[in-house]
């Protein structure tokens, strides 16, 4: 998710679908969309505490001083300009000094117009680095998907400290009030019928609290959707969570289908719950094959649940091989303790707190983290660790 959202400035109307188009694939939500930078200086004076991407289309008619005064104005916020390709070396330079951080020829390049975008978040956003989202989706129906979502995003903020928000992605009747026994006041469903409006305010309104500081944001209590539902309202969904969360675990049912679905290439990093069985894995292949390498190695994890060890043809480095990607997990299959969770309304660490689901989900977060696990082994001895000695 890009770190703040998009105010696209001067650009013509005809114009603007390939900003739209390009700005999707980069995870940004566009916050709006003003005719000249006059309008635009007017109108964002009052809103400088919360920084901006702007994206200014600079053509001959546009008054460089006008763009200097706002960057003076928004010294926080980035500045992209568009230029025409005939502009003249002293101009471009003038537009620089006047506060544009990233300077690309419009009509641009998408490429070149991806890193200038990607390159400003990462100068300009450090600070929203250390918010991760984590999206937990199902190859297959019944992979238990909910239930690696819930404990994953559990474990997250009771072992780890970490500020954490389960949400669940899903137009269709949500799963989560009855696995946790909670009582939204407001859902998905409500939040994404009135996306125009919605807020950080309006998010952090719609959390319900379980355990230990967990905060939940649960699907909709009524089945389907009267309403039509874009991609872009779960990516602005997205990105309120990201500010007030410092790890999002989003439940995604749907993987292939559905406007949730896109949030997919929008996180961080992706937990693919599989089952050792033939559909499972042939539908992780038909999604693994289309991502790149530096993808499948470094933002993708597998996770095998109700692993059976003794099954054949479904080892983990069997699974690994038909993959392509070196991050297969193994969950426990524990049934007793996953029934129990689910009658008690509650995550596994509250109902069943010996079961070894929770050493294989803590190995999954550790990885998910980028933090190293300590060593299981059996601590040395206090003159060993003290002054090297062995001890017999």
């Amino acid at each position: 998710m890009y770190p703040f959202p998009v105010v696209i400035v001067g650009v013509e109307p005809i114009d603007l679908p390939a900003i739209r188009r390009e700005l999707t694939h980069t995870a940004a939500e566009i916050d709006c969309e003003l005719p000249s930078l006059v309008a635009a200086s007017e109108c964002l004076r009052r809103t400088r505490k919360e920084p901006r991407l702007l994206i200014v289309k600079v053509g001959p008619g546009c008054d460089i001083e006008t763009l200097r005064r706002m960057g003076d104005d928004l010294a926080t916020w980035p500045i992209l300009a568009l230029v025409p390709p005939q502009e003249t070396v002293g101009r471009v330079l003038a537009i620089n000094r006047a506060g544009a951080s990233q300077i690309v020829p419009f009509p641009f390049v998408p490429e070149e117009f991806r890193r200038a975008v990607h390159r400003l978040g990462d100068q300009f956003g450090r600070t929203l680095h250390d918010r991760q989202v984590f999206a937990v989706a199902g190859a297959v129906g019944g992979s238990g998907t909910s239930m690696i979502a819930i404990n994953l995003a559990d474990e997250i903020s009771r072992q780890f400290r970490r500020k954490t928000i389960l949400s669940e992605f899903t137009l269709q009747f949500g799963a989560l009030t009855s696995l946790l026994d909670i009582q939204p006041r407001v859902t998905i469903g409500q939040l994404l019928r009135e996306i125009q409006r919605v807020d950080d305010l309006m998010v952090e309104n719609s959390l319900v609290t379980v355990g230990d500081g967990l905060r939940v944001l649960a699907g909709s209590h009524e089945m389907g959707t009267s309403h039509s539902v874009e991609p872009s309202h779960f990516v602005r969904l997205l990105g309120c969570l990201r500010k007030i969360a410092e790890v999002s675990v989003i439940d995604i049912p749907e993987m292939f289908h559905g406007p949730a679905s896109n949030i997919l290439e929008m996180a961080d990093r992706v937990v693919l719950v599989a089952l050792q069985n033939i559909p499972s894995i042939r539908s992780l292949q038909a999604y693994c094959r289309h991502l790149s390498d530096e993808r499948l190695h470094h933002g993708i994890w597998v996770a095998i649940n109700r692993f059976n060890p003794q099954l054949k043809g479904f080892s983990v480095a069997e699974v690994k091989a038909m993959l392509g990607t070196p991050n297969i997990v193994t969950i426990a299959n524990d049934f007793a303790a996953v029934n129990q969770a689910i009658n008690q309304g509650c995550p596994l660490r509250r109902a069943a707190p010996k079961t070894p689901i929770l050493r294989d989900l803590d190995k999954l977060s550790h990885a998910l983290l980028g933090l190293d696990q300590a060593p299981s082994g059996p601590r040395p001895h206090l003159l060993r660790r003290v002054f090297g000695v062995t001890t017999t």
